[in-house]
């Protein structure tokens, strides 16, 4: 399992696209299956939802036979990294690593601007403030570079 590591814009599902290429891996985004699930980039109420229907796809991608899931989302810190691990070890012994976009919240402010999506500034502000960036080895995940 690999999970993507970044701030909004930051250019995580380039390398997720580019990876799963190379791979030929799964790529779980639960910005996708928030889409499909309600239309809309982030409805609170349905947050619980969208995270057992990201977990639920990435496990049903492993028991399917996929070697590699890659798991599209922002991963900010360790809470979040742990669900996967978590998760992980249900399906058995798979490895986790991470690949870290190293954009910095300036650089995902522009893409933001660029792509017209002024919404997002104040979700950036946020998890930039509280980014953990990923602890190699400690969190049982290990960094692709």
């Amino acid at each position: 399992m690999c999970l993507m590591v970044g701030l909004p814009y930051s250019g995580k599902t380039t390398l997720a696209l580019e990876l799963a290429k190379e791979h030929n891996a799964v790529i779980v985004c639960p910005d996708a299956v928030r889409l499909a699930l309600h239309g809309e980039r982030f409805i609170p109420q349905a947050e619980s939802m969208v995270w057992a229907i990201a977990e639920c796809m990435a496990n049903a991608a492993f028991y399917a036979g996929h070697e590699y899931v890659i798991i599209d989302a922002t991963n900010g810190t360790v809470e979040r990294r742990a669900r996967w691990t978590r998760v992980a070890l249900v399906i058995g012994p798979t490895t986790v690593v991470a690949l870290q976009a190293h954009a910095t919240e300036e650089l995902c402010h522009i893409r933001a601007q660029k792509a017209l999506d002024t919404a997002i500034r104040p979700v950036i502000e946020r998890m930039a403030a509280s980014f953990e960036p990923v602890n190699e080895g400690a969190e049982g995940i290990h960094l692709l570079f």
